[in-house]
């Protein structure tokens, strides 16, 4: 099941209005350091928040198997919910968005947004990361499904179709270290489950946003990344295989 809560866009608020829309916003930075013991949750404690009464209300009825919580800016900053439900999909549907109605009335965001300045914001920040619009035209391959008919069916589509992928494509590019850690079946259940990878992947992650708003394509910040790493593995003297071995071979 998945759940995109955003604001209507302002067309859809009725075309009888002369008036602009106005949205709301989270606070500015001088906003949020004003000492006012009255200032409403800046937006990253609101979202937590908000998310957090509503996996409290589905667990207390056992309603929620996961759950995935992304900030997007796309089309305007949204948060985008995504819920795993145990069974019940319209149960969870109905509680999750009266508790979200009912946690943003009771705390509602500081001033308005300005559409604009956000757009030219978003731009910027499209540009620096190299965040190039690309074709999503499917017709011109004869779209997913009958790109993937035509090769299921061999020797009755063309040849084209028929000799699908290279044989150096179809061949699988391993790295050592990744095999070795997937290779144990202790990888799964003592690390990427564990407290302390979760938040070195949520560091990651975050890093990775920074490189793109400072000017990085994703290529530049791939190389960045694996130069940084090989330059510790030198000046430490230290082999992430080698330690990858002597884990899995640890009992």
């Amino acid at each position: 099941m998945s759940r995109t809560h955003r604001r209507s866009p302002p067309s859809a608020r009725g075309a009888d209005s002369s008036a602009p829309p106005q949205r709301r916003r989270c606070p500015t930075d001088s906003e949020r350091d004003r000492p006012r013991p009255d200032t409403p949750l800046t937006c990253d404690a609101l979202i937590a928040q908000a998310v957090g009464a509503v996996v409290r209300r589905l667990d207390e009825d056992d309603l929620l198997a996961g759950l995935l919580v992304l900030r997007y800016w796309e089309g305007g900053p949204h948060v985008r919910l995504r819920l795993r439900p145990t069974g019940r999909t319209a149960a969870v549907e109905a509680l999750t968005t009266t508790t979200l109605r009912n946690h943003l009335a009771a705390h509602p965001a500081q001033g308005t947004w300005d559409p604009i300045r956000y757009a030219s914001a978003a731009e910027r920040f499209a540009a620096a990361g190299g965040m190039s619009d690309h074709d999503r035209r499917l017709h011109p391959y004869g779209r997913v499904a009958r790109r993937s008919l035509a090769q299921r069916r061999g020797p009755t589509t063309s040849a084209t179709g028929r000799r699908g992928p290279e044989p150096e494509m179809r061949q699988p590019h391993t790295i050592d270290f990744h095999e070795i850690l997937l290779g144990t079946g202790r990888y799964k259940t003592e690390v990427l489950s564990s407290s302390w990878f979760l938040g070195h992947r949520l560091a990651i992650n975050m890093l990775y946003a920074h490189l793109a708003r400072v000017g990085l394509a994703p290529l530049q910040r791939y190389l960045f990344c694996h130069l940084l790493a090989a330059a510790v593995e030198d000046e430490y003297n230290v082999s992430p295989v080698a330690r990858a071995q002597a884990w899995a071979q640890h009992s």
